[in-house]
């Protein structure tokens, strides 16, 4: 199935002096401060940083879901990505912000009220903020290599990233949204069961002795299977 790229957002109206993030990301991706698209060969160089400085690193401690203390050495490279955006029914989802608003981020910490307050610049320079790798199949829709800025992680950014993700998977069909989380990330776990995703008796083998996905600092590891049933109509 070839997965069409269907970004219909409208904001949401709430109440209160602080509406709630995702109406607010909602209200900046309709209003063109943030945008959404789907990778290509050209975004590569771009992606590598965000996702090995998501997950590895002392950059990755910045944030909140690093792998750390887990794995050291790379997340993923060149060729990993090349592959993934041939393979068919294999797609990488991008969120771009300005990058006049991230050089803003060292004297604004308040990543909401630095988008919303952004004077539009005559020429924009986007710079990739979020991504994911989304697969179709008979499976259902996968989406894996979640990474957020790490200074971002606090502002809803990966939550709305999952509602997205849940859409697109009911507009192509599929019953089921899935994902593989190292058995170790607890607090990674907590966030995705809060999120409505259920931990299956599926294991998968982690690569521990490919280099392509990192070095174990503490022995094998293991992926569990999450997954969350996307319903038919709604």
């Amino acid at each position: 199935m070839q997965i069409s790229c269907i970004y219909n957002i409208n904001p949401k109206k709430t109440t209160g002096s602080r509406p709630k993030l995702k109406g607010m990301i909602a209200e900046l991706l309709s209003h063109g401060t943030l945008r959404t698209r789907w990778a290509q060969l050209e975004d590569i160089e771009s992606l590598l940083p965000l996702i090995n400085g998501s997950y590895r690193g002392d950059s990755s401690r910045l944030g909140w879901t690093t792998e750390a203390d887990l794995l050291e050495g790379q997340r993923t490279d060149r060729p990993m990505l090349e592959t993934l955006l041939h393979e068919k029914d294999s797609f990488i989802f991008l969120m771009e912000a300005d990058f006049s608003l991230l050089r803003g981020l060292d004297q604004d910490k308040d990543f909401i009220v630095a988008l919303r307050t952004l004077a539009p610049p005559s020429t924009k320079v986007w710079r990739i903020v979020a991504c994911a790798h989304l697969k179709q199949s008979e499976a259902g829709l996968y989406f894996g290599m979640l990474s957020v800025e790490p200074r971002l992680q606090s502002f809803g950014l990966g939550r709305f990233c999952l509602e997205h993700f849940k859409g697109l998977a009911q507009s192509y069909g599929s019953s089921r949204l899935w994902m593989t989380v190292i058995d170790q990330r607890h607090d990674l776990i907590a966030y995705y069961e809060r999120r409505g995703f259920h931990r299956t008796t599926r294991r998968h083998p982690f690569p521990n002795h490919d280099p392509r996905y990192g070095i174990s600092k503490v022995g094998d590891l293991q992926l569990i299977e999450m997954e969350q049933q996307i319903p038919t109509n709604c």
